[in-house]
This record gives C-alpha cells, sequence and structure tokens, in this order.
C-alpha cells in the first residue's frame, strides 16, 4: 500500500501546481481586467474634463462677444446722445433764425401797406 500511495502523491502534487498556476493566470487576468476597466474609466474622466473645458472656452467666447456687442451700444448710444444735443442746437437756432425773419417779413409788410 505504501508504494501505490507514493505512486499517488506525484500525480497529486502536478494537480497542486497546475491549480495553483491555474489560480495565478486568473489573477492575472483578473489585474488586467481590473487595470483595463479603470484606463476606460480615466478616458471617460478626460473625455468629460475636455468637453468641460470646451464648453467654458465656449462660454468665454460667448462673454468676449456680448462684451464687444456691449461696447458698440455704449459706442451707439453715445453717438446718438450727441446726434441729439446737435438736433436740439439746431433746433433752437432754427427757432431763433425764423423769429428773425418772421420780424423781417412783418417789417417788410409793414413798408409795403405803408407805401
Amino acid at each position: 500500500m505504501k508504494l501505490n500511495n507514493l505512486k499517488i502523491a506525484p500525480r497529486l502534487g502536478i494537480a497542486v501546481e497546475v491549480s495553483l498556476f491555474g489560480l495565478c493566470v486568473a489573477g492575472a487576468l483578473a489585474l488586467y481586467v481590473v487595470k483595463e476597466a479603470m484606463f476606460d474609466a480615466r478616458v471617460e474622466r478626460l473625455h468629460a474634463i475636455v468637453d468641460r473645458a470646451g464648453n467654458i472656452q465656449s462660454v468665454a467666447a460667448g462673454s468676449n462677444e456680448i462684451n464687444s456687442h456691449i461696447g458698440g451700444v455704449t459706442t451707439a448710444a453715445a453717438a446718438t446722445g450727441t446726434a441729439a444735443t446737435d438736433v436740439l442746437s439746431n433746433a433752437r437756432e432754427f427757432d431763433i433764425q425764423s423769429g428773425t425773419l418772421r420780424g423781417a417779413v412783418d417789417g417788410f409788410l409793414a413798408k409795403v401797406r405803408a407805401a
């Protein structure tokens, strides 16, 4: 019987070694799968960061464009104010000249009637 047990022992050792090797391979594959999943998560996170950065850049560009338009509106408002002041000044001058002209016409008509 002892001889029979000795014959089984090497086979059992080989079976154990094969099992341990299988466990090592399975562990290495599991580690690879975990690393791959972590890599994919990092790539997704980087894509999200790039998207956010692009959105932030678009918002900044839009903000600069709005500021540019606000500057244009401010300039246009100032020009409108200047034009309104000029129109008011010209209207006052026209009123003065029309009063002078009316006085001259009235004086001329008075002289014509008197003659």
